[in-house]
């Protein structure tokens, strides 16, 4: 279960995430900037894999991950967690590097995930659905969804109730909670889990925000000056 959406327009972009898990799950670590990677960057790790769903270097390329549920059913856990996919993003400077490392990976140990990458004006999707990695074309909406529960009826509702309101913010997008069913809201509050936080990042020209909102609790919020590439200048 996991949302996200973004708005793109030539050297900046932003992108709302809705982290959707159980509730008895234990609670995110604070939002940090991570200096240990080659590249460092924004992360909120996850308290009991130490993984992450999204991970913004400080060139401003993004890397998000979710769950996905090929075959309408929910796949075994894998042997190592999808959380550690995002933190690739600290060992490059380009999504280009980055798409080369990501097709240079054997995924056989992960259950199955799609990927968004974002950099500048660049947005693209990648799918692991456990037997095979490959890129996906970008559909027409911003956006996209995933649902352990009904999944196909659930991803079309939430992409309905997207393009109903897809004229406000990214982040009251996100926290819309109108749906026939709880579980097709795209801001989720099923008996068994929902939408735990939202992660936004907006990045323009000189400057990366990172924020992380945990349900019921106030914006844990960083800013940081974009180091700028060769390429991107």
């Amino acid at each position: 279960m996991c949302s996200i959406s973004w708005n793109v327009r030539q050297s900046e972009y932003a992108v709302v995430f809705n982290r959707d898990e159980k509730w008895d799950r234990e609670k995110s670590l604070n939002v940090r900037f991570e200096t240990h990677h080659k590249v460092p960057g924004f992360c909120a790790r996850d308290a009991r894999a130490n993984g992450t769903w999204l991970f913004t270097n400080k060139t401003g390329l993004t890397l998000a991950l979710l769950n996905a549920y090929p075959g309408k059913t929910v796949p075994k856990s894998g042997k190592k967690t999808r959380g550690q996919i995002p933190l690739l993003a600290g060992e490059v400077e380009s999504s280009g590097e980055l798409v080369q490392l990501l097709q240079s990976k054997s995924y056989l140990d992960y259950a199955p995930f799609d990927l968004i990458l974002l950099e500048s004006s660049i947005v693209r999707q990648f799918s692991w659905d456990g037997s095979r990695f490959c890129e996906k074309a970008i559909g027409a909406l911003p956006f996209i969804t995933s649902s352990s529960v009904n999944s196909e009826r659930v991803i079309a509702a939430r992409r309905k109730r997207f393009e109903q309101i897809r004229q406000l913010p990214l982040t009251e997008i996100l926290n819309d909670t109108e749906a026939a069913q709880p579980e097709e809201a795209i801001y989720v509050s099923r008996e068994d889990g929902g939408t735990v936080s939202q992660t936004a990042v907006c990045i323009n020209r000189d400057e990366i925000q990172f924020s992380v909102t945990r349900r019921r609790e106030s914006q844990h919020i960083q800013t940081i000056p974009r180091q700028r590439t060769a390429l991107q200048d």
